[in-house]
C-alpha cells in the first residue's frame, strides 16, 4: 500500500475531490475503509483482496509523527515543527528516536512495514503496548520495594539459631 501524499480538502457530489491547489481528480473508491488499524489492513491485503482499492491511503498519527520528526527538511532547525527550544535549534544534526506506547500489539506490525520509511529509516523506532508498559512499571515497582517483613524475620531467625535449622 503506497502512501498518498495529496492534500485533499473535500469531496464534491459529482465524484471529484478538490485539493489545495484547486485541482480536481476522481474520488477514490467508496466506501472508504480506514487504514489506521494494522490488523484490518493485513486482513484486507491477504484475504479480502477485492477490498484493497477501498483502503484509505492515509497513515496513522503514530507513523505521521515519526515521518515528520525524521524528515531532514523539517528538523534542520526546528522551524517547521515550531520548536522554540534553543538547544534543539543549535544542534542541526539531531537524530530523533520515535517511541510509541499504543493500545494494540498490531501497531508493532505497522511500525515495521516498509511503507513507512522516512529518510531511509523507519518512522517509528520502538512500539510497546499499553499492557507491556504496565508490566514494565509493575516490574520496576517490585524491584524498588524492600523485602517483605516475613522474609526479614526468617533471615533473623536463621542468623540467631543456625544449629536448630540443621537439626530440622
Amino acid at each position: 500500500m503506497a502512501i498518498d501524499s495529496s492534500k485533499t480538502l473535500y469531496y464534491n457530489s459529482d465524484g471529484t475531490s478538490v485539493t489545495r491547489d484547486n485541482s480536481s481528480r476522481p474520488t477514490p473508491n467508496l466506501p472508504l475503509i480506514s487504514g489506521s488499524c494494522p490488523a484490518l489492513v493485513c486482513l484486507v491485503e491477504k484475504t479480502l483482496t477485492n477490498l484493497v482499492p477501498h483502503l484509505s491511503q492515509s497513515i496513522s498519527p503514530m507513523s505521521m509523527v515519526g515521518m515528520i520528526l525524521k524528515d531532514d527538511d523539517s528538523n534542520d532547525n526546528g522551524d517547521k515543527l515550531n520548536i522554540d527550544d534553543d538547544s534543539m535549534k543549535k544542534n542541526k544534526n539531531t537524530n530523533w528516536d520515535h517511541w510509541a506506547i499504543m493500545p494494540c500489539h498490531d501497531k508493532k506490525l505497522e511500525a515495521s512495514r516498509k511503507d513507512f520509511i522516512s529518510s531511509k529509516e523507519q518512522a517509528v523506532d520502538l512500539v510497546i503496548s499499553t499492557q507491556e508498559c504496565v508490566e514494565l512499571v509493575e516490574e520496576w515497582i517490585l524491584s524498588q520495594q524492600p523485602m517483605d517483613q516475613d522474609q526479614d524475620q526468617d533471615q533473623d531467625q536463621d542468623q540467631d539459631q543456625p544449629h536448630q535449622k540443621q537439626l530440622l
